[in-house]
């Protein structure tokens, strides 16, 4: 933690790490972002609860590839993180269910949590979130795929590494903001449906490692990069 030692003084926005900006709708300075990407930071009590839902007025969160564990705090209400639009907590070793608090961030536009150890099931409600970037992969999420998984309106989608088992949803033809989706390695089975043909902006799309049967959409072949 030798970038800790930097954080001295009472002004936190000249800490490494953090910035401040002036809130959208006040005349205040307040502490915006947190980026500790790669910082390294470890320790046997290193959560984000007392930490991540103390910042308020935060509007980007990033601490990939330290050694933050445990589960992310639950009891954050929207009013507490009604400005958190980015939130990229990636290789880490989080664990428990999935942080059900990122629901109540409604502007949340970026969620990376993959390579943890999140396990259970994955929120319908998830798929609902504005979201252009949703990467779940690399985790221990186990269930059948939503019904709704097409309302997502990402660009990026990412569940592969998981246990997610059953037929993916023939919502998911929906999604037609899809620009790279990844399924593979997971317990899928059946059919690929029919609608998945209707990803016509996708250019990777990758269901390999799974149990998936039958033929495969004749549009399938027209995309750039596929894998089964």
């Amino acid at each position: 933690m030798g970038i800790a030692k930097k954080w001295e003084g009472s002004d936190v926005c000249n800490y490494p790490g953090f910035k401040c900006a002036t809130l959208p709708d006040q005349k205040v300075t307040a502490l915006a972002a947190a980026d500790f990407n790669g910082y390294g930071f470890s320790g046997p009590d290193l959560q984000l609860t007392d930490f991540l839902d103390k910042l308020f007025d935060l509007c980007i969160y990033h601490a990939n590839s330290n050694n933050f564990r445990g589960p992310v705090p639950l009891d954050i209400s929207t009013s507490r993180i009604r400005y958190l639009s980015e939130l990229d907590i990636s290789n880490n070793n989080h664990s428990g269910g999935f942080p059900r608090s990122v629901l109540q961030a409604t502007n949340l536009t970026f969620l990376d949590i993959r390579f943890n150890s999140f396990s259970g099931p994955v929120p319908a409600e998830v798929f609902n979130l504005h979201l252009d970037v949703l990467f779940l992969n690399n985790n221990e999420f186990s269930q059948q795929l939503p019904k709704n998984l097409g309302s997502t309106p990402a660009l990026y989608l990412t569940l592969a590494n998981n246990k997610f088992s059953g037929p993916i949803p023939r919502s998911a033809g929906n999604a037609r903001n899809l620009l790279e989706v990844l399924f593979l390695n997971n317990e899928l089975e059946g059919c690929l449906p029919y609608e998945i043909g209707k990803l016509n902006k996708a250019v990777v799309f990758d269901v390999g490692g799974n149990k998936l049967t039958g033929l495969y959409p004749i549009h399938l072949h027209a995309w750039k990069r596929w894998t089964a």
